[in-house]
């Protein structure tokens, strides 16, 4: 059931007891990280959705901590690739599930099994989490992610947004630039945009090629829709099977 945390709502789902005990793992329950979370709970009834993939086979029972925003302002601040709020995210709000799930009996999985995913904005937080906290994220799910975003200082109020660009190269971009100069880590993503997001689809390819070139476990998927919750929907069912599959072996 969903439980409030502090001035910002976190919302911590935890399986039925019979459905954990469906999982085999003495590891503990896997642990999505989720925004946009007045969405996903209020609105798109996320954990029927999941229960209804546990049932199918598709996915192993999982937790799932989901952070709300409050406002478009605040989303711009919190999910603008906004380091503080990713670190705080990490060192504060996933041992608060822990504690929260340990005291109903429950254990939560470590880094390995712990996926960070959001959508817009969310996507590139989640982009930014990958390489900024690989130790608190084991993968990093990123539907249409805003990788037209440039960081301008904002004083007080934080990072806020450039005007977007639609006219760059594909790849010429902030958080791709990003990704060509770091050194590659040991988390998974996974990239997808829709055919109806114009030149997102582009530079989605190009991030993908620029991480498969530097040594990070890169997919990218392109879906026949726009940006939109219901794609995203889908998208992330397939992703969190996709990050709790074991990869791929490569020849």
């Amino acid at each position: 059931m969903p439980r409030g945390s502090g001035p910002r709502r976190h919302l911590l789902y935890l399986p039925a007891p019979d459905a954990q005990e469906q999982s085999v793992s003495t590891s503990g329950l896997p642990l999505l990280v989720l925004f946009d979370a007045e969405v996903w709970f209020d609105e798109l009834g996320l954990p029927h959705a999941l229960e209804a993939a546990v049932r199918a086979g598709r996915l192993p029972p999982l937790a799932v901590l989901g952070l709300t925003t409050s406002g478009r302002a605040d989303r711009f601040r919190s999910l603008g690739a906004n380091s503080a709020f990713l670190a705080g995210v990490a060192e504060t709000s996933i041992p608060w599930a822990e504690r929260a799930a340990v005291a109903q009996g429950i254990l939560l999985a470590g880094r390995d099994r712990r996926i960070l995913a959001g959508q817009s904005l969310g996507g590139l937080s989640a982009l930014v989490g990958a390489l900024e906290l690989p130790d608190a994220f084991g993968a990093a799910l990123a539907h249409s992610a805003s990788l037209w975003w440039e960081h301008q200082e904002a004083g007080p109020e934080g990072f806020m947004p450039a005007p977007p660009r639609f006219d760059r190269e594909p790849g010429n971009n902030w958080i791709t630039a990003r990704f060509r100069e770091a050194s590659a880590r040991d988390v998974r993503i996974r990239l997808e945009v829709g055919t109806r997001e114009g030149p997102a689809a582009a530079h989605n390819r190009a991030l993908h090629r620029v991480l498969l070139e530097c040594g990070w476990e890169s997919e990218q998927h392109l879906y026949e829709g726009g940006h939109d919750w219901a794609c995203w929907r889908g998208c992330l069912i397939d992703g969190l099977d996709w990050a709790l599959s074991p990869p791929t072996p490569t020849e």
